[in-house]
Order: C-alpha cells, then structure tokens, then sequence
C-alpha cells in the first residue's frame, strides 16, 4: 500500500455548490453562496478521474481495467457491504496546509470556546431538569447539562465560539477562517440559446478566494502492490459547480509524520476512568446512524448540521461516460468542526464509526474525529 498526498491549489476564485432547502418550498434561491471547501465525494471522483487518466483510460478503452482502477460504481450511500474502489483503498478528511510545510495539517475548529479551557468540564456539571428538547439539541428525555453564562470566564454568550483552522500537532498554530476565505461576488442573467432573457433569469453567485499562501490538501491510499496504478505529477484539475481550475500535485509520502499524526486523531486515549470527559470534534462531515444513540452517549452537543447530496455514477461497458449521472436523496450530516463531549467515549466512538453506512462514508474521509481527554 503507497500513501500519497494530493495538494489543491485554487488558481482563481472557485465555486462548491451546496443544497440549501428553502422554507418555502423546495426552489433555488438566486443567490447561491459557495462552500469554503469540497464534499469528500468531489476528492474521491476528482482522484478516480486521475487514475484513469494516468492509465489512459480516458475517453474509456479497456472497460474491465477500469473497473480494476477505480471500481465500476462511485460512492453510493448504502449501496452494499463491500464498496470498492478498485486501487483506491481509502482517502484522509480534506484538510489545509501553508506552503513549503506538508507535515501540518489545519483542520477546521468552529465551536472552541474563546477563553481559557483549564475547568472545561466545569461548563456543564450543572443539569436542567428532564427535558425533550435543549438549545435545539433533541436530548430524547435525558437530564441535559447546559452551559454556564461566565462563572468560569471560559464561555460568554457574547464572546460566542472561535471559528478557524488548527494544527492538529501544535494547537497555538491557528488561523481565523476568515483570513483564510474571502468572497467574490459575480451577478449576471441566464438566457437562453438564442439570446432571449428566460424568467427568473437574474442570479447573484458568491464564489471564494483562498489566502494565497494556503492549500488544500488529502492523504490517499492507493494499492500499488502490482504496479504504479498512481504516479506523482504536477497537473491541473477540474472541480465544482462552475468547473473550478485547481493546480494539482501528487507526491509520494515517504514518511508517514502527516499521514500518522491525522490517523493518530481517530484512537481513543487509554487509562481511562469512568468519571472522565472526552471531548471530540469532527475534522470532516459525519453521517450518524442512530441518532437516538448518539445523543444519549451525549453530555454536551454543540453542533451543526449540513445537507449532503452527491451524484453517482455507474460506469457501464460501451457508454464512455455519456450517461448522465444520478443525484442522490439527501442527508443531513453533523458538519465538520462541531463538537461532543462524553463520558462515554467507546459507546460513542462505535454510533460514529461502526455502523455498516458509517464505514462507508468513513471509508472515502467522513466521520473522523479528534478525541481529546478533558480532564487529565
């Protein structure tokens, strides 16, 4: 098995569409904001599309090495137990990196509380009484902890929650997410083949622009036991609504610091008691099973929640790509950043990771997590 990091440059302003379900029925808005970062469905079709290509299968030629490269389907939810993505055995969370410094992934923290964390576990000893519902959070008639105003001086409402990236090995290297995305903002009017002005035609479209000296960046695991399926290259690609244009390079990752230190995030720390806080935030976007379950392995939930769409595609011999492809029912997914605390860390490791659906988006980088003991 070879580790390879893949880094994505943005080379303009980019555009990653995302559902967002209106109150009012189910239209699109004219104004449509784009996401900060791609689905982890946009990485894994992006790299299958690069292993074809490497491989001279594209347009497709040889229908049964294809298959044996990247796989007949694209990810699929639930589609069956063994999914199976030819070479590709698995890809990492997207995370960023600065320049010229590969060993330090930042990922996305967006609900750390501002001030001081020493007593965290103090924030929430104080139960409410049993209660369906608290702060939005459905607790199914659990006891819920609610949050302190400022006893501690570790959480003000009026402070709110930092929201930015961070180095996973060293948590005083941080950035807000503000300085790292700004937006653009291009307006224009949809007409149609021969120039007439269609109803509803005015849209406005906030594209974003990554700090320069910033990247994106994933690890991939891609079986090249037989021979070199995928090869280092710098080279160009293509991803997002508006067919956004990356500068992409693929290295080999001869020491496996990055790919250790984001592995290392998933395990649970060891010696612990009964009595102790875990605290787990999600480095990528989760798709929870049981949501029953999780909620009630739950002290504290300050979360998220993000709509999850994809389009797939089954690659079939002779149609060369021409089908077009098929969007999937929708899923709302605990965003990435978002926060748990537990003291009963197992139980809810396994509602987040061990479910048959689970392992399949944990497969292709959602559903992990850092799990960090609160009170050591």
């Amino acid at each position: 098995m070879s580790k390879y990091i893949i880094t994505l440059k943005p080379t303009d302003a980019y555009f990653f569409g995302q559902e967002i379900v209106r109150v009012l029925g189910n239209k699109q808005s004219y104004f449509q904001h784009s996401a900060d970062l791609p689905q982890q469905t946009t990485l894994l079709g992006m790299l299958r599309y690069q292993i074809l290509k490497q491989n001279k299968q594209i347009p497709l030629k040889n229908y049964s090495l294809a298959c044996k490269l990247v796989g007949k389907k694209s990810f699929i939810v639930g589609n069956d137990s063994n999914v199976d993505f030819g070479v590709i055995k698995s890809i990492s969370p997207l995370f960023l990196i600065e320049e010229d410094d590969e060993n330090n992934p930042y990922f996305l923290f967006d609900k750390r509380f501002s001030k001081s964390e020493e007593n965290l576990q103090s924030l929430f000893i104080e139960e409410s009484s049993k209660c369906d519902v608290v702060n939005g959070f459905n607790l199914y008639n659990r006891k819920a902890y609610i949050l302190k105003s400022d006893d501690n001086n570790i959480y003000s409402p009026k402070d709110g929650f930092w929201s930015g990236y961070m180095d996973l090995g060293n948590d005083s290297n941080k950035i807000d997410t503000g300085e790292l995305f700004k937006s653009q903002i291009k307006v224009g009017i949809n007409k149609n083949s021969n120039g007439a002005i269609l109803d509803n035609a005015f849209y406005k479209m906030e594209y974003k622009m990554m700090e320069k000296h910033w990247a994106m960046a994933f690890i991939a695991d891609v079986d090249c036991t037989e021979m070199e399926f995928l090869r280092e290259c710098e080279d160009f690609a293509f991803m997002g609504k508006e067919r956004s244009l990356f500068r992409m390079s693929v290295k080999k990752v001869n020491e496996n610091k990055l790919a250790d230190k984001i592995e290392r995030c998933d395990k649970i720390p060891t010696n612990n008691n009964s009595d102790e806080i875990f605290r787990v935030t999600f480095l990528s976007d989760c798709f929870v099973e049981d949501e029953k379950d999780f909620y009630n392995n739950s002290l504290f939930a300050n979360i998220e929640t993000v709509h999850f769409r994809n389009l797939s595609y089954i690659m079939e011999e002779g149609n060369n790509y021409s089908e077009k492809p098929t969007k999937s029912r929708g899923y709302n997914l605990i965003k990435r950043g978002s926060e748990v605390f537990t003291n009963e860390i197992q139980s809810l490791n396994n509602i987040i990771k061990g479910g048959h659906i689970s392992k399949q988006f944990y497969k292709i980088g959602y559903n992990h997590t850092l799990i960090e003991k609160m009170n050591k």
